[in-house]
């Protein structure tokens, strides 16, 4: 039997996983990219609605290019290496599809690429964030293009696919220490994590003391033992999770209250609020009910009071 058919399926899954890991990395670097991008050129237009976290954009993406990205560098080395030893791998019939099929793809992306330029401008919005995105699209769907264009043609200066494949790694390479930036360490992560369930918990919180207002006669519950009162102290959410310290509730009116709280961090909201030269964070993540629970960093309260309609009830009441 002819060495290349017998190892046909070496071949077949080295080129397939050399080919899928590429797609995996392209995309999560692209993603990657972006969110970098739009940490360091913040645009006005993002404070108008929902704000998120580029971090928890970023991270399943990450997480897959620092695994998919070696595992691609090393399918193209290993590969080169069996062609030098066998040179029939060369006319490998599902080599030469897959490359044909990166050539087809790089290039859809760079035309929809193109006609997203046209629409950003026909939409007043080329500004220098989008260009950058667009520079960063076209150069990696470029430099595939080109790769695996005179790859499979066998053509092509070795000096210049060399270059291609160094100025790829170093591309990654710098993503990456660039998605760091935007994350953070796995420390300040966990720290943002906890703040999150603080807020969570608070908002529980809120609309206990809401109802009980609602049930005790229209007064304010005295402090959170008359809110948990009857709970079981195990299923009681008024500590904080590091500290175990107990939540601080005051009553500061026969409607209001304050709900304080020990942050770690500042609420991301109120990041691109700063960066952005906002006044105040707008409609977020942070918002819940008729409330913003945006925060700063350290110890922080929110001013609350019972929603209208429950003092509404009141007044009913009081009529005859």
């Amino acid at each position: 039997m002819e060495p290349l058919k017998q190892n046909s399926a070496r071949d077949f899954f080295l080129h397939a996983l050399s080919i899928t890991t590429l797609y995996m990395s392209t995309i999560s670097l692209l993603i990657v990219v972006f969110a970098i991008i739009q940490r360091f050129i913040p645009d006005i237009l993002d404070t108008a609605g929902y704000y998120y976290n580029p971090a928890d954009m970023i991270r399943t993406p990450v997480a897959i290019l620092f695994i998919a990205f070696p595992v691609y560098a090393w399918s193209v080395w290993y590969l080169a290496k069996l062609m030098k030893q066998e040179p029939e791998m060369v006319e490998f019939r599902l080599r030469k599809w897959l490359m044909y099929l990166t050539v087809f793809v790089s290039a859809i992306v760079m035309l929809v690429t193109m006609i997203s330029v046209v629409y950003s401008f026909l939409n007043g919005n080329l500004t220098l964030r989008f260009f950058l995105q667009v520079l960063s699209v076209l150069l990696v769907s470029g430099m595939a293009f080109y790769y695996y264009l005179v790859t499979v043609k066998q053509e092509g200066n070795k000096l210049v696919l060399r270059g291609i494949e160094i100025a790829t790694i170093v591309f990654v390479v710098l993503s990456l220490l660039g998605s760091f930036l935007i994350m953070g360490s796995p420390k300040q992560q966990r720290e943002r994590r906890i703040d999150d369930q603080r807020v969570s918990m608070l908002q529980n919180i809120d609309s206990l003391i809401q109802n009980e207002f609602s049930r005790a006669n229209k007064v304010l519950p005295a402090s959170l033992d008359v809110v948990f009162d009857g709970v079981d102290p195990l299923m009681r959410r008024d500590r904080d999770l590091v500290t175990g310290e107990q939540y601080v509730y005051e009553v500061t009116g026969i409607s209001t209250y304050k709900l304080c709280a020990t942050f770690a961090q500042m609420s991301y909201d109120r990041e691109v609020a700063q960066r952005t030269k906002q006044t105040s964070p707008v409609t977020s993540y942070y918002d819940y009910g008729m409330y913003n629970w945006s925060h700063d960093a350290g110890y922080f309260c929110f001013d609350r009071e019972i929603e209208q309609y429950r003092l509404d009830e009141i007044k009913d009441s009081l009529q005859p």
